[in-house]
This record gives C-alpha cells, sequence and structure tokens, in this order.
C-alpha cells in the first residue's frame, strides 16, 4: 500500500510539472509577441523601454527555472530573442545621448560598431557610421527571425508532450501492477 501511494505520489508531481512548464515556455513566447507586434506596429521610444521590462518578467522566470534545462534548444532561442531587443534598446538610446548630439551615429570602429558588424551582417556602413533609425528595425527583424525559430520548437515541444505523459501514462500502470502483486500475495496468504 505504501509503494502504491509513493508511486501515485511521484506521478502526481511529474505530471503536474509538464504543465506548469509549457505554460511558462507560452508566456514567454507569447510575452515576446506582443512586443514583436508593438515594434510592427511603430512603437515609440519612451514606450519601448518598459515593453522590454515586459517581456523581460516571464523571460526571466522561465530562464530561471529548474524547467529551462528540459528544453535547451527552446531557452536558448528564446533567451536569444530577449537579447536582440535588449540590444535595439541599448542602440535607440543613443539617438537620444548627448554625447552623440543626437545624430544617432555609431562609428563602426567603435567596439559597439564591431558588434554590431559581428551579430548584424546585413547593417549597412555609410561613411564609416551606422545610423542608429537603419540598425534598429534590422535589429527587430533580428528578433522576429529568431521568434519564428522559438515558436517553431515550442510547436514542437508541446507535441512531444503527449508521448511524454503517455509515457509516464505507462510508468504508473508498471508502478500499480507491481504494487498490486505484493498486495495479492498477502491477500492469498491470509
Amino acid at each position: 500500500m505504501k509503494k502504491l501511494l509513493i508511486a501515485s505520489t511521484v506521478f502526481a508531481l511529474t505530471f503536474m510539472t509538464i504543465p506548469s512548464f509549457a505554460q511558462s515556455v507560452k508566456e514567454a513566447v507569447v510575452a515576446l509577441k506582443k512586443l514583436e507586434a508593438r515594434c510592427q506596429s511603430g512603437i515609440s521610444y519612451t514606450d519601448y523601454g518598459p515593453a522590454v521590462g515586459d517581456a523581460k518578467v516571464p523571460v526571466n522566470l522561465l530562464l530561471e527555472s529548474e524547467h529551462a534545462k528540459r528544453s535547451p534548444e527552446l531557452t536558448d532561442s528564446i533567451n536569444r530573442v530577449m537579447n536582440h531587443y535588449e540590444f535595439a534598446g541599448k542602440i535607440w538610446q543613443l539617438r537620444f545621448s548627448p554625447f552623440f548630439q543626437g545624430y544617432g551615429l555609431i562609428e563602426v570602429n567603435s567596439s559597439l560598431g564591431q558588434e554590431i558588424g559581428t551579430l548584424y551582417p546585413k547593417a549597412n556602413a555609410k561613411n564609416e557610421k551606422y545610423f542608429v533609425e537603419e540598425i534598429v528595425p534590422l535589429v527587430w527583424e533580428a528578433a522576429s527571425k529568431e521568434l519564428e525559430n522559438t515558436a517553431t520548437l515550442y510547436t514542437k515541444t508541446e507535441g512531444d508532450m503527449p508521448s511524454e505523459i503517455e509515457k509516464l501514462n505507462k510508468e504508473n500502470g508498471k508502478l500499480k501492477a507491481d504494487t498490486a502483486q505484493p498486495e495479492k500475495q498477502l491477500e492469498t496468504e491470509k
């Protein structure tokens, strides 16, 4: 009887973690999709920071969870999307920095310029300078492409969930059968 209780408890706890992983991934993906939509529809600079912050909460919760280890490819993809949006914010703020005097120009040879060239090879420099107004949409485009990859991985993971549940059900059935056998023996010995 004790084995059955333990087996049932283990099964219940295992079964309960699957939806919570799926739920946290779904929340992160939905938050990133909302951010993508806001960028596509024309978000202002003053609204961008809070929008990135709103998306970052479910992303961080997922990335900091034990569940993140279950699907490293998916969580890495989610992290890359978030990094693109944060990088866009870093670039965009230069447009309003007093140091850049409102021109939003980034020298190609600067450390930031070299980072842009490495991360975004499609970036077009003019006179050895990148223009913030051209780089930010390019970074958002990279985020959108990675988000497509994330959505594909998420769909694949969701498709694997029923097979995982089926596997757990089989294990639970085996545990029940294993615990039922000693119980039957006890009854026959009485």
